[in-house]
């Protein structure tokens, strides 16, 4: 039997060097947004000098490119089901609703959202594709439940994505607004409920290593 080895040494401390930077990031970014964020901001938050991010990072650009790409790697393999349905179509609202357990997260999310409409936005193109795919996951999810008959609304497969992921990014706001009165899992499986003829389990992670 093999095991795993961990990285040691002066690899090892840079990796995590690396990390607590990507994690400072995603909080900075998030309250102040790309443009409103200094690479002085961001070492400030991690407690390292310009010249010690820089070595990491060379630009705010590289930063944020490796904080999305980050981002994107703890959900990417939740949305490669085995078959589409309603098991994906939860696992979707599970996401959801574990991105909360991050706030700073949420709110990098929501505000690099509406940056990145800008065609010159360094994350431009990351977030067409990101919507891209989303859209393709949820529309063969909703054509899947169209196919085996679950699907009661008349509206096309790619509306009902469209229509998904408006809500849920709609929801993130009021709930980073108002925490407290806004509940986004139970508002997501209402609109599904609405829109399925067939019983709704609880939204759940897969259990298999990511």
């Amino acid at each position: 039997m093999t095991t795993e080895s961990k990285p040691r040494g002066p690899y090892a401390k840079s990796l995590e060097v690396r990390q607590r930077i990507i994690d400072a990031s995603i909080e900075v970014f998030g309250a102040t947004g790309y443009y409103g964020t200094t690479m002085k901001d961001i070492a400030a938050a991690v407690g390292i000098s310009q010249m010690g991010l820089a070595h990491h990072f060379p630009s705010k650009e590289a930063l944020l490119t490796a904080t999305i790409e980050w981002r994107d790697k703890q959900s990417e393999n939740f949305f490669t089901p085995a078959e589409y349905g309603l098991d994906s179509l939860l696992v979707y609202i599970a996401v959801v609703v574990e991105d909360q357990k991050q706030p700073g997260l949420v709110e990098l999310q929501t505000i690099l959202a509406g940056e990145s409409t800008t065609a010159s936005h360094p994350a431009h193109a990351t977030h067409q594709a990101r919507y891209r795919d989303l859209r393709l996951y949820l529309t063969r999810t909703f054509q899947a439940l169209a196919d085996q008959g679950d699907l009661v609304s008349a509206l096309p497969s790619e509306t009902l994505a469209s229509t998904m992921i408006a809500l849920s990014d709609g929801l993130h706001i009021q709930w980073l607004l108002d925490p407290d009165a806004v509940d986004v899992g139970a508002a997501l499986r209402g609109f599904v409920l609405s829109v399925v003829a067939t019983e709704l389990p609880e939204p759940h992670l897969p259990t298999a290593d990511r």
